[in-house]
């Protein structure tokens, strides 16, 4: 049963593993990851698998996107190229890629939009798959960064142990299956804090995060 002092009273939430409080939502939040400046949100138990599919389908956008620019470059770097060339382009005639180049060369915007979608869609790409990575091997961002404070997170040479990896297959089962989430504390009560979700969390495999 929790006890006062397992209480923030300012969230009115509860304080079990790996949840950690966020000053911007005023809570502590389970299986706490990041506060994200981009979502404009903190990203937890509740809505990490929203979050994942978010940048998820912002990498795949971007990219579709970039294919488009490049695309309607090269068509741009075509109609300039095929004045020289002819419409078969035989012989002589620069490659599509430097039709990309042509292109460019005529079209200033496309070419600031295009270096924006690359990298834009290289941060994304990259930030899904650890976010991925990560899901697999059960360890947050907070977890990643702040190991060497939390107890249990080190071996007897002081070297990084994950004490929730259960396996990939596992891991993503219970990602895929969801974690308890943390209400945000204006309405909760100590009563709801006893009850339900939140007493799930502080008991048996819940309780553990396992």
């Amino acid at each position: 049963e929790i006890g006062v002092e397992d209480v923030y009273v300012s969230a009115m939430s509860p304080k079990y593993p790996r949840a950690k409080y966020s000053r911007f939502f005023d809570c502590y939040v389970a299986r706490f990851d990041h506060d994200c400046p981009w979502i404009s949100n903190v990203v937890g138990a509740g809505n990490h698998a929203y979050f994942l599919g978010f940048t998820f389908t912002c990498s795949i956008c971007l990219s579709v996107w970039t294919y488009i620019v490049c695309y309607m470059v090269g068509m741009t770097g075509y109609e300039y190229t095929k004045k020289k060339c002819g419409a078969r382009l035989d012989n002589g005639c620069p490659s599509q890629s430097n039709m990309i180049v042509v292109g460019l060369a005529h079209e200033k915007l496309a070419m600031v939009m295009l270096v924006i979608y690359i990298l834009y869609a290289f941060f994304t790409w990259c930030m899904s798959f650890h976010q991925l990575r990560q899901i697999a091997v059960n360890v947050t961002t907070n977890e990643v960064i702040n190991w060497h404070r939390y107890p249990g997170w080190q071996k007897e040479d002081g070297s990084f142990v994950n004490p929730y990896d259960r396996g990939w297959v596992y891991n993503f089962r219970q990602f895929i299956g969801g974690y308890p989430s943390c209400p945000r504390g204006a309405n909760m009560n100590p009563q709801d804090v006893k009850d339900g979700e939140m007493a799930m969390l502080l008991s048996g495999d819940g309780g553990r995060g396992e």
